[in-house]
C-alpha cells in the first residue's frame, strides 16, 4: 500500500506518480503485473478516484503502465522498464556532467586573468587584451576552460610574430536567449586554405572525438548546448575571430552595444 505525505506541498497525484515510478523501476512492482483498480486505490487512500485516474494517466504517458480494455491497467514489460531506467540514469549523469563542465561567464573570465597576466609579461605589454562584457556574468553559463585555448591561439598563432604588437578583444552580449561571445585579434590571420584546414579539423574532431583545442571546444558545445555553435572567421593580415553562440534558458534580453 502507498503512504502519502499530507504535509507535502505537491499535489497528491504527483506523489502517487513518484511512488509508483520508484516501485516499478526498482522492481518492487513486477513487470506486466496488474495495477490496483482506480476504485480500489481510491478507497485504500481515502481520496477522490479522479486523482488516481490522473496519476494513472501520467504513468501511462511516461510508458510505465498501459491500459487493457475491460481488464484494467498493467505495468509495462521488463524491456521497456529497463529502457526507461537507463534513460533516467543517463539523464541524471548528464545533469551532473553539465554542472561540472559549465561555469558562469564571469568565473570563466576570472580564470583567464592569470593566463593573460603571464602573457603580458612574456610579450612585455606589446599585446593588449580588452573586454566588452554586456551580460549578467554570473547568470549565463559557458563550458569551463572554453576561452583560454582560443586566447592562447590568438597569442601564439595570430600575434606572436607581430613586432609592433597587437590587440585581443573579448566581447559578450545577449541576442534574445542566446549568449554570443567572440574572441578577436588583429594578427596575421589565415589564408582561405589555412582556414579550410582548420574547419576540416574541427569537423573531424566532432565526428571522432580524437582532438583537442578548437575541435574539443566545438564538440563540448554541441553536447552541452543543443543548437549551440562555434564559428571561425579569418582573413590574411586582418586577423581572426572565433564566435560562440550558446543558447541560455530564461535569460533577459540584452542588445549588443557598439564600441567607440
Amino acid at each position: 500500500m502507498l503512504f502519502l505525505d499530507y504535509q507535502d506541498r505537491r499535489p497528491i497525484y504527483e506523489q502517487i506518480v513518484e511512488k509508483f515510478r520508484m516501485l516499478i523501476l526498482s522492481g518492487a512492482v513486477e513487470p506486466s503485473s496488474k495495477m490496483p483498480s482506480v476504485r480500489q486505490l481510491a478507497v485504500e487512500l481515502s481520496i477522490n478516484p479522479n486523482t488516481i485516474q490522473r496519476a494513472y494517466m501520467e504513468l501511462e504517458q511516461q510508458g510505465l503502465i498501459c491500459p487493457v480494455k475491460g481488464k484494467g491497467s498493467f505495468v509495462t514489460d521488463s524491456s521497456r522498464i529497463r529502457q526507461i531506467g537507463m534513460e533516467e540514469t543517463l539523464s541524471e549523469l548528464k545533469k551532473i556532467t553539465e554542472k561540472g563542465m559549465a561555469l558562469g561567464v564571469g568565473e570563466e573570465l576570472d580564470g583567464l586573468e592569470d593566463y593573460i597576466y603571464l602573457q603580458q609579461m612574456r610579450f612585455d605589454g606589446r599585446i593588449t587584451v580588452e573586454k566588452s562584457i554586456h551580460v549578467q556574468s554570473a547568470a549565463v553559463l559557458v563550458p569551463s576552460f572554453m576561452l583560454q585555448p582560443v586566447v592562447e591561439n590568438a597569442y601564439s598563432h595570430g600575434l606572436k610574430s607581430r613586432e609592433e604588437g597587437g590587440r585581443i578583444l573579448l566581447r559578450a552580449w545577449m541576442q534574445g536567449k542566446v549568449l554570443v561571445l567572440t574572441v578577436a585579434d588583429n594578427g596575421k590571420g589565415m589564408t582561405p586554405e589555412e582556414l579550410d584546414a582548420v574547419q576540416a579539423k574541427i569537423v573531424q574532431s566532432e565526428q571522432t572525438g580524437r582532438s583537442i583545442g578548437l575541435g574539443n571546444i566545438s564538440r563540448r558545445i554541441g553536447m552541452l548546448y543543443p543548437g549551440g555553435k562555434m564559428q571561425v572567421y579569418s582573413r590574411t593580415d586582418c586577423g581572426t575571430v572565433v564566435r560562440f553562440e550558446l543558447p541560455q534558458t530564461q535569460q533577459p534580453e540584452e542588445k549588443e552595444e557598439t564600441l567607440s
